[in-house]
């Protein structure tokens, strides 16, 4: 702890001005999350001067049988007791560290490898003002929560963001998402569907104080057809209200049965399943909305509304009047 202090002659560290760790077998024992990390083969070096410390340290990381590099530049600015990491790292399997402690468990979403950079800024106090990543990865898994919950097979995944410790919004500039060619997302019941997706394409924002989740947009590679969203979630946590608003374009009219779900306007599917052919519908709108209730036996009773929209057909396809329909309980 001495060399956090400016230099000071009167202590035995005072005059120490650079400290060095050569090829060294490390083990740092976290006792706030009650674990402990092993680096072989660790090299560090810390230079003190009158503003701080300044520092880098190239790790061969050893978490669980996982091995990575990794290497950290830091700086220490003693007057403010703010601490500036940048942290580089390949071949990483972030859901490694969840068997870890608790506190990473969100990490066993990426089940697969990474690179890329994660830029801290905190106080001496363990209080993290920002955090900002760009990382890049796939050949792996992304391991969805909640009702979505299922592991989709990973191509490639590119992830840009930061996150502000004071106000807790988590904001992602880039979420790139690719399935491959044969890609599908299962959507559970109401709709029980197998939806094809090649590709997701997210910008977004999470109000932590506020628990609200803002999407910008959501561009979708259905494998053919693409669809764009944008909305909000609110109560996330809690009992989710989800309010969206989205275009369907060039999906073909023999394709319905592939990408309508039996459970959205049933009668209105079966009869343009059975009397529609050829054609492209060209464009389409909806709006969305999706309320989540816990009863009392703690199960979860989901309601929904799809509001008016209309088809511009193409080719030979019959045009369709606008639509409007509830499902489930209509929501206040």
């Amino acid at each position: 702890l001495g060399l956090l202090s400016p230099p000071d002659p009167d202590h035995t560290v005072g005059y120490l001005s650079r400290f060095t760790i050569v090829d060294a077998d490390l083990t740092i024992e976290d006792r706030r999350l009650d674990t402990s990390w092993k680096a072989p083969a660790t090299g560090v070096t810390l230079r003190r001067d009158a503003a701080g410390i300044r520092g880098e340290a190239a790790v061969a990381l050893d978490v669980d049988g996982q091995k990575a590099q990794v290497a950290v530049f830091g700086t220490y600015l003693a007057a403010t007791g703010r601490l500036d990491l940048e942290v580089d790292f390949s071949e990483i399997v972030p859901a490694v560290f969840s068997r870890i402690s608790p506190e990473f468990q969100p990490l066993g979403a990426f089940d697969l490898p990474l690179e890329g950079t994660v830029t801290l800024r905190m106080m001496a106090d363990g209080a993290v003002e920002t955090v900002g990543f760009d990382l890049s990865g796939g050949g792996g898994q992304l391991v969805l929560p909640g009702p979505l919950a299922q592991r989709l097979d990973v191509a490639t995944l590119e992830l840009k963001g930061r996150y502000e410790g004071a106000s807790k919004v988590f904001e992602i500039d880039e979420l790139f998402v690719d399935l491959g060619a044969e890609g599908t997302l299962f959507l559970p019941a109401p709709p029980n569907h197998q939806m094809p997706l090649r590709s997701a394409r997210v910008r977004a924002r999470y109000l932590g104080h506020e628990k609200r989740l803002e999407v910008s947009a959501l561009d979708l590679d259905l494998q053919g057809p693409t669809a764009s969203f944008s909305g909000v979630v609110d109560g996330v946590g809690d009992e989710p209200v989800i309010r969206a608003k989205g275009v369907l374009r060039n999906l073909a009219v023999d394709d319905f049965p592939r990408y309508w779900p039996r459970a959205w306007g049933p009668d209105a599917r079966e009869w343009s399943v059975a009397n529609l052919s050829r054609g492209v519908v060209s464009e389409a709108r909806a709006t969305i909305e999706l309320r989540a209730e816990v009863g009392s036996d703690q199960t979860v009773r989901y309601s929904y509304r799809l509001g008016t929209g209309g088809f511009t057909p193409l080719g030979d396809a019959i045009p369709l009047a606008r639509f409007s329909w509830w499902k489930g309980s209509r929501p206040a």
